[in-house]
């Protein structure tokens, strides 16, 4: 399980050495603009001239792996250019410890805090300032819903994104009072759907109730759904997934099934797919063969 949780003084150590780590170093530390003893002054001084910032360690399993932290764009003296300033806030976050690298946990990082962030009564949306090399965080912040804004910051060097509350991608569990949404977003598929309406509908609902469905959303616009089956320990079998036509090209359908994947860590995940290039695009592996028995 991933956490955060607020730095205290017995971090510092610890954060002092992933920013000076390689993979860290050449992102945090830029020439001109902020050094590393710049990053650890304004921790130090948290208490103090920089008590604006909200620092916060990452941590998987009990383990700290990261760090991340957040502030108001009102009170820091940045350039934010066309930014709509009030309502801002900005971020930064590191996945310090190379075991966890390439893990996918920068980009559950960035969901907790995003969602951290987002139960502020004042925040409207949220900023991100990546150097233009870091292709994983870009992949990260695109992935979770950020849209670039400016590509043109700090000599070009870095891009800024931007999400906005009412544009933030959730997924939550399934409940019985989201089935007239569900339903509607199935009927908008068209005939390969056809099978789940009418009179199977209430029999489709009766299998929602024992299995694991998950739905996605964009602001409050439901656009996209899977149903997975857990065989008891010996395997976890995605049954249906669906991303509404209007929101597709967005890797909603990875994280609708990133998100079962996290949910049964300790199993192996299948995916039944009629659709075998999609998956092969994902890059997931076949793993034997369906036939029908009955009809």
């Amino acid at each position: 399980m991933l956490e955060l949780r607020l730095l205290n003084d017995a971090d510092l150590p610890l954060v002092e050495g992933w920013l000076n780590k390689k993979h860290v170093k050449r992102y945090y530390d830029v020439p001109g603009l902020c050094s590393i003893d710049d990053w650890i002054h304004e921790i130090k001084e948290r208490h103090g001239e920089f008590s604006f910032l909200t620092h916060l360690i990452i941590s998987h399993k009990g383990r700290p792996i990261g760090f991340c932290q957040y502030y108001k764009c009102v009170d820091s003296d940045e350039d934010w250019g066309a930014l709509e300033v009030e309502g801002s806030y900005c971020i930064d976050y590191l996945i310090g410890e190379e075991a966890y690298l390439g893990k996918g946990l920068g980009k559950e990082s960035l969901t907790k805090l995003v969602d951290k962030i987002f139960t502020l009564p004042d925040a409207k949306r949220i900023v991100a300032d990546f150097d233009e090399s870091n292709k994983a965080s870009e992949k990260a912040l695109l992935s979770s819903g950020f849209k670039l804004f400016d590509s043109t910051m700090y000599h070009t060097r870095y891009d800024r994104y931007v999400i906005e509350k009412e544009q933030r991608v959730s997924i939550r569990p399934y409940m019985s009072s989201d089935e007239n949404g569900l339903f509607a977003m199935i009927e908008r598929e068209g005939v390969e759907w056809t099978y789940y309406q009418g009179e199977n509908r209430a029999r489709y609902v009766e299998a929602l109730s024992k299995d694991t469905p998950y739905l996605l959303f964009e602001g409050d616009a439901l656009c996209g759904y899977i149903r997975a089956h857990d065989d008891f320990g010996f395997g976890v079998y995605v049954l249906d997934l669906l991303v509404d036509k209007a929101y597709r090209g967005k890797e909603y359908g990875r994280m609708l099934i990133e998100q079962v994947c996290r949910d049964f860590p300790n199993d192996t995940v299948y995916v039944m797919s009629d659709v075998n290039p999609y998956y092969e695009k994902l890059g997931y592996g076949v793993e034997g063969t369906i036939f029908i028995a009955q009809t």
